[in-house]
């Protein structure tokens, strides 16, 4: 799979290197809790980030899931979206072990934000996204929860390959901005938030619909 990845990366002229699954290969194994973000950030300063290509965390490796235990802030702070993955997964899956919280990015490919890439690199990444699915959640199943942030224009592709049904929205007390939480077959409940780096609303009291988007 590495192979597969680093040749679309080349064909696709990419440069700031590349990073997929962000937790060891047990999660992967045994999912309970699987997160998907859109794209790794990155890209900029003066780190060399073409060098920077990873498939997954290795089981001997000290990094179990990267937003738990590898604190990307300034002075080894956890970031923002760190905190608020840690939120939810203490809020909602206390029981979850962290080797078994299954973290991927739909695309592979950093990038400093999605607009970055040319269009012609969004639409090919895009589609090697979607073909590493069968791969990544091979298994997965029905007692595990999937929990999407920030995919945008592609969350409506994602509820196609999961084939969603029954899709409840809920406001999460950020104006007009709203979760989704489907029915599918392939696992216990499909949730999508906004981004959690932009929308901070774990701890937050409007965010009075928690219980029933988990529940």
């Amino acid at each position: 799979m590495s192979a597969h990845i680093e040749a679309e990366y080349l064909h696709g002229r990419h440069k700031s290197g590349w990073s997929y699954i962000y937790s060891n290969q047990n999660s992967r194994r045994h999912p309970q809790l699987v997160t998907i973000g859109l794209n790794p950030g990155g890209g900029r300063g003066d780190f060399d980030w073409g060098d920077d290509k990873r498939l997954i965390y290795k089981d001997t490796d000290r990094t179990v899931n990267a937003y738990l235990d590898q604190p990307w802030g300034d002075n080894s702070q956890f970031t923002p979206l760190q905190i608020q993955i840690q939120a939810m997964k203490s809020r909602h899956f206390r029981d979850v072990k962290p080797d078994h919280m299954l973290s991927f990015q739909l695309v592979p490919f950093r990038s400093p934000s999605w607009d970055e890439l040319a269009h012609d690199q969004r639409m090919r990444a895009t589609e090697v996204g979607f073909g590493l699915l069968d791969w990544t959640l091979a298994n997965l199943t029905t007692s595990s929860t999937v929990v999407a942030f920030g995919l945008g224009q592609f969350e409506q592709r994602l509820v196609g390959w999961f084939r969603g049904t029954d899709p409840r929205t809920f406001e999460v007390g950020w104006g007009h901005v709203t979760a989704t939480a489907w029915a599918t077959p392939f696992a216990a409940k499909l949730i999508f938030l906004p981004h959690l780096s932009r929308y901070r609303i774990f701890g937050r009291p409007e965010f009075t619909q928690e219980s029933k988007i988990f529940g």
